[in-house]
Order: structure tokens, then C-alpha cells, then sequence
């Protein structure tokens, strides 16, 4: 079905369309076998080359265009889309929203597949063939007070698989048992991944995680985002390819083949041959730091010890 206050059709010589141009108002429903609207295209004008099968649709101050389905919805300034490949990309002040399908009670991800994921970007792309989303320029995805920003983001459609590059940044908020205030967990790397079978968020080089009070550099870290999706449990930084696991806390820096992060507990464990560090005060050696985020203070445990060191930032 095609709408709009005026509709021009141009022909060929032998009778087929070869144009197709609407004004003011325009839309395109399209429909199943039983004549429901399963998608919806509208925009200020609209055109359609028949013969190339692609529709051009543009917006104005009034009206975006828009393309919309059952699971997603597009808005930019303007949307072209490859009828025959059912294909499309939009361009200027893309802004998405989209409900990634849920299969089953088990399916998991880095945002929650029972709410709305909203994104904008400088462009969008969308493969009808892989069933994906590709955002680019300056692109910021968010659900509530999760967010997620990089200069690319491809997400797929069916799971709410991502994958990210360029100035990978996110925002999760959290509580810990001890106390009702929210507090947030901020992530940075050059790349990031969710992997859907290990259910696992990937961070990949220049990783920095920021806490409270403490800032931890590292070259990889891996996310537990729990068995429903959109809620952290827990943290693993290591070294990876590149950088050494190294945390500062005040005054103070440790280093260390891995450290975990327990969300609930607020507390960063440290281990494989950790050392901690104060400028001009020397160093310690032990087994595990465990960094206690919510007062400041640092145990330093070894296997042949009794009683465990505390250490107090200054």
C-alpha cells in the first residue's frame, strides 16, 4: 500500500514502472497473506527507480524518515533501501530503538532482551542476509542507565550480539550488598565483543576499568552480564597481548597476572605474583591483594602467613 497527497508513476514504452514519486505525507505499508502491516515506510517524499529497485526516502524538518517493523524502528534524514535484497541505510541523525527476539528464558546479552535498546549515530546499515545492524560515526546505544558508546557498533538483530571498535566506552550501574545507592563501573578499550555461547562480554587492548576510588589498566577484560542478561556480576582483568594487569588506589598501584572484580562484594582480588607499590614507602610481596573499594583498605595474604596485612590508602 502506498500513500501520499500526490503520487507519480512513470512508465516505460512496453508498460512497465519505471518511476514512482510521492509528496507530502508519503508511506508504504507492506503486508503478509493475510493482509497485515508487517512494516511501514514513511517519509516527506519519497521515490522509487523500479528498474534499479531501490527507494529513496527523505525527510524534512516536519518528518524523518522512517522505516519500522515489528522489532525495530529507523529514523534519519534520509533512508535508501535495495527492495530486491530488502537491504537499507540511513543517514543524518539516525536515531533506532529495536526489541532483540526472545527465544527461550535462557537467551542472555550485554543490554536485557525484555526491554527496548535505543541508539544514535551519524549512519546506520542494515543486511537482510546476516540479519545485523552496523551503526557508525559517533554511535551511543543505551537502556536505562546502561550505556555503551564507540565509533562502530554492529548488532544483530535475532540474539543482541554486538561487537564494537573504535573508542569503545560503557557505563553499568550497579549496587553492592552493603549498600542501597547505585554506584557505576566504567570500561574503555580499543575493542569490545559479547560472546553469546560462553556468555561472556570481551574487552580487548588499552582496557581501563574505573570504580569508586580505584583505576585499573589492563589488556583484557571479560565480563560475567548474569543468566538473564543486563546485569554484571562479575569482572576478570588479565594481561592479554598487551598491557600487565596494574590497578592504582590513592597513593598506591599493584601489579598483578589477574585481578577479579566481585560487583556485590566491591572488592578487586589480585593474584599471580602480586606486588604492591607506594612512591618513596618501597613495596610489598604477597599471594592475593584483595582491595576493599568501600573503605580504602588493601589485605595482603601469603600462603605461609598467620594474619593477613592490611593496608590503609593514604
Amino acid at each position: 500500500e502506498i500513500r501520499g497527497e500526490t503520487i507519480d508513476l512513470t512508465f516505460s514504452k512496453d508498460g512497465s514502472l519505471r518511476e514512482l514519486k510521492t509528496e507530502i505525507k508519503t508511506g508504504i505499508s507492506s503486508l503478509d497473506k493475510e493482509k497485515n502491516i508487517v512494516r511501514v515506510i514513511a517519509g516527506a517524499a519519497m521515490t522509487l527507480e523500479a528498474e534499479k529497485g531501490v527507494l529513496h526516502v527523505t525527510g524534512d524538518e516536519g518528518q524523518k524518515a522512517m522505516i519500522e517493523s515489528a522489532q525495530s524502528k529507523v529514523a534519519a534524514d534520509t533512508i535508501t533501501i535495495l527492495v530486491k535484497l530488502d537491504d537499507f541505510e540511513a543517514k543524518g541523525s539516525v536515531q533506532m530503538s529495536f526489541l532483540p527476539s526472545r527465544k527461550g528464558p535462557e537467551d542472555r546479552g550485554f543490554f536485557s532482551g525484555e526491554q527496548p535498546v535505543f541508539a544514535s549515530a551519524g549512519s546506520l546499515r542494515y543486511s537482510n542476509q546476516s540479519k545485523r545492524f552496523l551503526l557508525s560515526e559517533k554511535v551511543r546505544t543505551w537502556q536505562g542507565q546502561k550505556v555503551l558508546s564507540a565509533e562502530e557498533v554492529s548488532v544483530a538483530e535475532e540474539t543482541g550480539d554486538l561487537a564494537c571498535k573504535g573508542g569503545v566506552e560503557s557505563v553499568f550501574p550497579h549496587k553492592t550488598k552493603k549498600e542501597d545507592k547505585e554506584q557505576q563501573v566504567k570500561v574503555s578499550a580499543d575493542r569490545m565483543r559479547f560472546d553469546h555461547e560462553a556468555n561472556r562480554v570481551i574487552y580487548e587492548d588499552n582496557c581501563t576499568l574505573r570504580t569508586g576510588i580505584a583505576v585499573l589498566e589492563c589488556g583484557l577484560i571479560t565480563v560475567d552480564p548474569g543468566e538473564a542478561g543486563g546485569n554484571i556480576t562479575s569482572m576478570r582483568a588479565s594481561k592479554g597481548t598487551s598491557k600487565p594487569v596494574t590497578i592504582v588506589m590513592g597513593t598506591k598501584e599493584a601489579t598483578g597476572a589477574l585481578a577479579e572484580y566481585d560487583v556485590e562484594k566491591d572488592t578487586i582480588v589480585v593474584t599471580g605474583q602480586p606486588v604492591l607499590k607506594e612512591k618513596d614507602k618501597g613495596m610489598v610481596r604477597g599471594d592475593k591483594l584483595t582491595f576493599h573499594l568501600a573503605d580504602g583498605t588493601i589485605r595482603v595474604e601469603n600462603r605461609d602467613q598467620k594474619q593477613p596485612l592490611a593496608v590503609k590508602i593514604s
